[in-house]
C-alpha cells in the first residue's frame, strides 16, 4: 500500500499546510525522497519535470527549519523565475510553522533582498550569481546553512553556474545536508554529486523520456506553413493553456505576435525580456488570462505552471534532451495532455536524434482537419510538393514533338532556373515531366503559364512524385 503523508513522519505543522495546499498523497519522489532525507542523509535524485520533486525538499525545509532561528537553509536555482516558482511552493509549506522564505536574483535592486536577510529569513531561494555576490558584498552569511539544494543542477550546468555554485557551497557549513535534483545526470552533474554530496542516497524517480501517457505526434509541412499547421493544432485541441517553443528570442517574438493578432491571448517569454516583464507575463498566466506562452527552452525549464495542456515545438529542438524537458512540460502528475512537433525535411536530422535518444517513435499524422475556417491561410509551399530529393515534378503537356533536350535548355535560357534547378526532363505517353528544386518551382510554373515551351502554349500541372 502506498506511504500517505502522515507515514513519512514530518511534522504536524507541515501536514496542516499540505492539506491546505491540497496534497492528498505523496508521489514516487516524495514517498521514496522524503524519509531518507527526514533522517539527515544526502540525497542525488533523478527527476524529470512534474514529479513532485519541489514539494520533496520543501517538505523537508518546512520541517527541519525553526523559525526565528536565522538562516537554515539555502536552494539554488539556475533561473529567476524557477527561484520564485520554488520559494513559492516552499512558502505554502511553511504557512503554518511560520518560517520565512526570501528570493534572491539578478536583474533586479539589491536593498530589499539586503533588507530581507537583515530582519532574518530562515530558508533563501536564490540564483547562483546574486547569491555569490552578496556573500563577496559581506550581505550574505551562508555560513549558517546547515541544508543546500541545488535543484535543476543539468541546467546550471549548461548555464555555466558551476564554478559559482561550487563557490557558494564551500561558503556553507561543513556538516551541512546536501541535495542535488537533476532532471538528466550527464558527466559534469556527476562529478558535481561527487564534490557536493557525502555518501547520498541516490534515487532516480519517472520515465526521464517518454510517458506513455502523453501521446507525441509529428506533423510534417513545408517551412511557410509552419504557423497554418500551429493554428491547427490548437483549434483541434482547445487547450485551457499551452505552451509553443521556437529556438530564437526572434521567432518567439514574431509567433506570439501573428497569434495574438488572430484572437489568441498569446504572450512571448524568453531570456532576453527584461524581469519586470517577464512577471508581468507570468502574473496574467497565474490569472488565467493567458491562453498561450510562447518561448525559447526558458519555458521548459526555467517557470513552473502544472496546468499546461498542450506543448507544440513551432522547430524541433537542435539537443535531443530539450525535447524532453519541453514536452515534460505537460501531462504532469497525472494530468492530461499532448506534445506535438512541426517538422519540415531539414528538420529530418533532429527527429532521428530525438527518436533515438528517447527510444520511441513519434506517431506521425498529417495536420489535423478543423470544422472552422482556417485563422491562418496555407500558403502554396513548393517543399510539400517535393520529391525526397527536394525537386518537385511537373507534367507538362503539348511538346510531344519537341526533344528533352530542347525542352531543357529552353528552359535554362527562358524560364530563370539554372542546370543546377533542373533535374531530368523524362518523356511520357503524353509529354514530358520535367524535375526541379523546390526553389525555383515558381519561376518555372510563371514561366510555363505565361509563355509556354518553344513558343507553344502547354498544359502544366503537377505530377506525384512516384
Amino acid at each position: 500500500m502506498s506511504p500517505t503523508f502522515e507515514d513519512l513522519g514530518l511534522h504536524k505543522g507541515v501536514l496542516s499546510a499540505l492539506d491546505q495546499v491540497g496534497y492528498t498523497a505523496p508521489t514516487e519522489i516524495q514517498a521514496d525522497g522524503i524519509p531518507p532525507m527526514l533522517d539527515g542523509r544526502d540525497m542525488v535524485a533523478q527527476a524529470p519535470t512534474g514529479t513532485g520533486k519541489t514539494a520533496a525538499f520543501g517538505c523537508l525545509l518546512a520541517h527541519e527549519t525553526t523559525p526565528e532561528e536565522g538562516t537554515q537553509a539555502l536552494v539554488l536555482t539556475p533561473t529567476r523565475e524557477l527561484a520564485r516558482q520554488v520559494a513559492d511552493e516552499i512558502e505554502s509549506l511553511c504557512q503554518v510553522r511560520g518560517q520565512r522564505v526570501l528570493t534572491i536574483y539578478g536583474g533586479v535592486g539589491y536593498k530589499p533582498q539586503i533588507d530581507g536577510l537583515e530582519r532574518g529569513s530562515e530558508i533563501v531561494v536564490g540564483t547562483p550569481g546574486r547569491i555569490r555576490d552578496l556573500i563577496e558584498r559581506g550581505d550574505f552569511d551562508a555560513s549558517t546553512c546547515e541544508t543546500v539544494v541545488l535543484d535543476e543542477a543539468d541546467r546550471m550546468l549548461d548555464m555555466g553556474f558551476i564554478e559559482d555554485v561550487s563557490w557558494i557551497v564551500d561558503h556553507t557549513r561543513r556538516d551541512r545536508q546536501s541535495l542535488l535534483f537533476s532532471a538528466t545526470i550527464p558527466p559534469g552533474v556527476e562529478h558535481l554529486a561527487d564534490e557536493f554530496c557525502h555518501q547520498p542516497a541516490n534515487l532516480a524517480v519517472g520515465d526521464t523520456t517518454k510517458d506513455e501517457d502523453r501521446p507525441e505526434y509529428l506533423v510534417r509541412v513545408g517551412k511557410r506553413n509552419r504557423a497554418w499547421a500551429l493554428e491547427r493544432i490548437l483549434e483541434t485541441e482547445q487547450p485551457d493553456l499551452a505552451f509553443v517553443f521556437c529556438r530564437t528570442r526572434h521567432r518567439t517574438e514574431k509567433i506570439a505576435g501573428l497569434l495574438d493578432g488572430h484572437g489568441y491571448n498569446a504572450e512571448p517569454i524568453q531570456g532576453g525580456m527584461s524581469q519586470n516583464a517577464r512577471e508581468r507575463v507570468m502574473g496574467r498566466v497565474r490569472e488565467g488570462d493567458v491562453d498561450i506562452l510562447v518561448g525559447t527552452n526558458v519555458l521548459a525549464r526555467g517557470i513552473d505552471v502544472r496546468r499546461c495542456e498542450l506543448v507544440v515545438n513551432y522547430q524541433p529542438p537542435r539537443d535531443p534532451e530539450d525535447y524532453i524537458h519541453r514536452v515534460g512540460r505537460t501531462a504532469r502528475m497525472q494530468d492530461v495532455g499532448a506534445a506535438y512537433t512541426i517538422a519540415t525535411d531539414e528538420d529530418t536530422r533532429a527527429i532521428v536524434e530525438i527518436e533515438g535518444h528517447t527510444g520511441a517513435s513519434l506517431t506521425e499524422i498529417d495536420v489535423p482537419e478543423t470544422s472552422q475556417d482556417d485563422k491562418i491561410t496555407k500558403i502554396d509551399d513548393w517543399e510539400e510538393k517535393a520529391d525526397p530529393m527536394g525537386r518537385v515534378h511537373f507534367r507538362i503537356r503539348g511538346v510531344t514533338d519537341s526533344s528533352r533536350m530542347d525542352v531543357f535548355w529552353y528552359l535554362v535560357d527562358n524560364a530563370g532556373v539554372s542546370q543546377a534547378d533542373l533535374g531530368q526532363v523524362a518523356e511520357e505517353d503524353d509529354g514530358l515531366i520535367v524535375k526541379v528544386r523546390h526553389d525555383a518551382a515558381g519561376r518555372l510554373q510563371d514561366h510555363l503559364h505565361k509563355n509556354g515551351v518553344l513558343g507553344r502554349d502547354v498544359d502544366v500541372s503537377i505530377a506525384t512524385p512516384e
